[in-house]
């Protein structure tokens, strides 16, 4: 189980997926034989002797209330590598200290002066009974606390200690909304109730530390000299654990699947887990995930949604975290998930966006993707960590000033210089490109894109324009040359032969949603985007190496990109993704994942 060191608390002001709960207490007029308490005021403990966790123990919501994990690690390294159902919640067993540890605490207040031969039943009420599992510890063994439970007069004069499960997270709020209902009766018809809420699965952000950086590998280009640069970059930013590489087939790492966590407070700093959300895909890749589940670390499958049709916008690269932020009253101590869509119809499906918003605390803010042929967010934009009162900084491409760089070196007399200096790309020179009149049209096409969806992110947060970083890059349209007018079906195909990472990206689609997604005129990358790059608080970010024109013996656009974040204090490392990532339409951050310490608190 993971532990996480105690920082100071960010402002709570947060919107729960439903409105406060709040259960009944005893009787009016009426003291409870027996007093049921769990950790209602966060503290990390359940007081038995003051009022502390009793005024308020009936609702939970934003600011109050007792929370417990969905269970869904395996401590005892218990389940078989491939089992998609196997967790800790997934029996009715305490597995071990570490197991226990995972319970949420609800205790009894000592009862001395209850009646001889009375007796009393705990029960989970509503909804809750089938989503958590109560535990009673009786010596030092736990059993689980059934319908048909009693415990006995002497058991409540000591005081009963229980633990409280979650069995999963809040999928859907309309069958669940979290809240689990714990009510003691005793034989003498008193009843007293503490309400609990499970804790929200939240996203991390890039304003946390790297913990491991994880990459797939690319079946094509030279990928052990992609993984020698990764693992340099790693380590001289100080990354503890070393690169971990999977399998599978499926390059891009960062697509399905998402490093979340959910966490509680406990006695000695909060009581953590690692969920690792599997998008809504079922790519065969997302197996590998389950023989990472141990101590800590938990799976969870998305119900339902498409099945083996792999919607570009369900990938996990179309979701990306704004950091703690607060603006008009209203606050994100945890931050806010961003997702994009084509506002003509498609988007995540309707399981990821329902899950997403349930969890409550991370409510998520919807961009503009349809002009981008993979449609995600991280194609464009990222968030920064800063040394400034907000603690971050907005980055995005920026179309408009590679132009203005290029018109500098022709006028510089550097016109006739290679566009790029990788030897697979196209025979271009700098003059040739400001002579494209397409090409130059696709650079402001981008940049108005941009300055939308940069128009909607500055509104939520209130950004100022210090706190936007713009990051030179070049966009070429290409799907909408391979759909409609003569030849389109031969220029849809070179365009497919020649990126098998977007043949991966619409693989399962039927042609009619192929053909969609093929005429939207979407654009991509033309060089490699050091946009879509990883950020390693708190001063480093892995780019891909990014071949622009070289003039004496200096690629214009690497120094541009390195000046453009050595500008807000980070360090620009680059690695060489040309061949293994970039030509299937997909950069450095796409082809990873990056596994970020848990904070201390959201609440």
């Amino acid at each position: 189980m993971r532990r996480t060191s105690v920082r100071p608390a960010l402002p709570l002001i947060v919107a729960l997926a439903a409105l406060p709960v709040t259960v009944p207490a005893a009787a009016a007029g009426r003291a409870p034989a027996v007093v049921i308490r769990a950790d209602t005021d966060r503290d990390g403990a359940v007081d038995l002797t003051g009022t502390t966790d009793e005024a308020g123990k009936t609702t939970a919501d934003a600011t109050r209330g007792a929370l417990f994990l969905p269970n869904l690690d395996d401590d005892a390294r218990r389940c078989a590598s491939r089992d998609q159902v196997c967790a800790d919640a997934a029996d009715a067993v305490v597995n071990g200290d570490e197991d226990a540890r995972d319970l949420a605490p609800i205790r009894t207040v000592p009862a001395p002066s209850i009646a001889a031969g009375s007796t009393a039943r705990v029960t989970v009420e509503g909804a809750a009974a089938s989503r958590a599992r109560l535990f009673a510890r009786r010596g030092t063994a736990w059993a689980e606390v059934t319908a048909s439970t009693a415990f006995a007069a002497d058991e409540l004069r000591a005081g009963l200690v229980l633990g409280l499960e979650g069995r999963d997270i809040v999928r859907d709020p309309a069958t669940w909304d979290g809240t689990a209902r714990v009510t003691v009766a005793t034989s003498d018809g008193g009843t007293d109730t503490v309400a609990l809420r499970v804790a929200p699965m939240l996203a991390h952000t890039h304003v946390q530390p790297t913990r491991q950086l994880v990459a797939a590998p690319s079946s094509g280009g030279d990928f052990p000299a992609f993984r020698r640069d990764l693992e340099r970059a790693s380590g001289s930013a100080g990354v503890p654990d070393p690169v971990r590489i999977l399998g599978g087939g499926d390059i891009w790492a960062q697509d399905w699947f998402e490093p979340m966590y959910a966490s509680v407070p406990a006695p000695d700093g909060p009581q953590s887990l690692r969920l690792l959300m599997r998008s809504d895909q079922d790519r065969d890749a997302q197996l590998q995930l389950y023989p990472l589940r141990g101590p800590g670390v938990g799976v969870v499958k998305l119900p339902g949604g498409t099945a083996r049709r792999p919607d570009t916008f369900n990938s996990f690269g179309n979701l990306e975290t704004m950091p703690p932020y607060r603006a008009d009253d209203r606050g994100y101590p945890a931050g806010r998930l961003v997702l994009g869509e084509d506002p003509g119809g498609s988007g995540p499906s309707a399981v990821t966006r329902r899950v997403l918003a349930a969890q409550g605390a991370q409510a998520p803010l919807i961009l503009d993707t349809g002009w981008l042929t993979v449609g995600h967010v991280d194609e464009f934009m990222q968030f920064l960590p800063a040394s400034t009162p907000r603690g971050w900084r907005y980055a995005v491409a920026d179309p408009r000033g590679a132009v203005a760089l290029l018109r500098r070196a022709a006028d510089a007399g550097n016109g006739s210089a290679p566009l790029s200096s990788h030897r697979d790309f196209r025979r271009m020179t700098i003059a040739g490109f400001l002579a494209d009149k397409r090409l130059l049209a696709d650079q402001e096409t981008a940049a108005k894109k941009i300055d939308a969806n940069l128009a909607t992110v500055t509104a939520a947060a209130g950004l100022t324009e210090a706190e936007i970083v713009r990051i030179p890059t070049l966009y070429r349209t290409e799907s909408g040359r391979a759909a409609g007018g003569p030849g389109a079906a031969a220029a849809r195909d070179r365009l497919l032969a020649a990126t098998p990472g977007l043949r991966e990206r619409l693989a399962g689609m039927t042609p009619a949603e192929r053909d969609r997604a093929l005429r939207r005129g979407s654009m991509g990358a033309l060089l490699p985007a050091a946009i879509n790059s990883i950020v390693l608080p708190p001063n480093r970010v892995i780019v891909a190496k990014q071949w622009g024109p070289v003039v004496g013996g200096r690629d214009l656009l690497a120094d541009a990109v390195t000046a453009a974040y050595a500008a807000v204090g980070l360090t620009a490392e680059y690695v060489d993704d040309y061949t293994t990532y970039h030509v299937g339409k997909g950069e450095v951050h796409c082809a990873t994942n990056s596994l970020r310490d848990i904070p201390a608190r959201w609440w």
